[in-house]
């Protein structure tokens, strides 16, 4: 008969379990409607492979990193951490669709309403003006800010960079 003492840490059952638990901690279940960090994979003319964790791997499509800049795409490089919001868990191929753009947005409007709230400066870049105010954006969210909540020079051009009171 064998003996009942054996560990329990040599038995295939409970090494299984482990193994599965580490894997459970490791994989965070995506949802939807999150914002959630990855690591590019690969870089192409169609867009982004990131891997998400566990063995997820999301794609960003080209049209959904408008938001960057052409020198802030161009720094992208495989390994770098991108924050990327999850539009779709499975696309015509099986693959998390994703978007940088709206992890921008999302990030852009937590920004603006801590800065509403506590009265700080935001740094935005100028796309338009007119006789009341300019038209900026912060992190992919464009907004109007009238010319009273501007701090410094009113004479900005589109394209440069503006700072905006949060009051």
């Amino acid at each position: 008969m064998a003996s009942s003492s054996s560990s329990h840490e040599s038995s295939p059952e409970l090494l299984d379990m482990t193994a599965l638990l580490a894997l459970e901690e490791e994989w965070k279940q995506v949802r939807t409607g999150e914002i959630i960090d990855g690591v590019i994979v690969s870089i192409n003319s169609e867009g982004v492979l990131v891997n998400v964790g566990g063995k997820s791997e999301g794609l960003v499509p080209s049209t959904e990193m408008q938001s960057l800049t052409l020198e802030d795409f161009n720094s992208l490089s495989v390994g770098d951490r991108l924050s990327t919001y999850i539009l779709r868990l499975e696309n015509s191929e099986g693959q998390i669709e994703l978007s940088v753009d709206r992890a921008r947005q999302e990030e852009g409007w937590a920004l603006l309403k801590r800065a509403e709230s506590s009265g700080e400066s935001v740094d935005a870049i100028v796309i338009a003006s007119n006789r009341g105010g300019m038209v900026v954006q912060v992190k992919g969210v464009e907004c109007f800010v009238p010319h009273s909540h501007l701090v410094g020079s009113k004479s900005n051009l589109a394209g440069s960079d503006a700072h905006s009171s949060g009051s």
